[in-house]
């Protein structure tokens, strides 16, 4: 069950060889803590790099936050600008056919 519980875990970070620490003339004991220590490092790598993901997403966020309100003004008045081009304003009977009327006028 320990073994089986200990390939589970190193499986979860990733294709890392554990027949590695299998030296000639090392003790169990060293051993071991070679692990708990490799183990260790790796647990702490992972918080710390979804950390720096989280930071990233957040400082994206707030880019595009800030930037939202200046986008929404420039496509309202692009917007705008869309009523007031060249034959965009002709009265009732003829805006029902703009493209025709704008092929007609060309």
């Amino acid at each position: 069950l320990f073994e089986t519980s200990q390939s589970l875990f190193w499986a979860s970070f990733g294709l890392v060889d554990l027949v590695s620490f299998d030296l000639q003339g090392i003790k169990g004991f060293t051993r071991f803590w070679a692990l708990l220590m490799f183990g260790s490092y790796s647990v702490i790598n992972i918080i710390v790099l979804l950390n720096m993901l989280i930071a990233m997403m957040s400082n994206s966020y707030q880019i595009i936050s800030d930037k939202s309100d200046v986008e929404w003004k420039f496509a309202r008045s692009q917007l705008w600008m869309s009523y007031f081009e060249d034959g965009g304003t002709l009265p009732p009977p003829f805006n029902m056919n703009y493209y025709d009327n704008k092929f007609i006028i060309q």
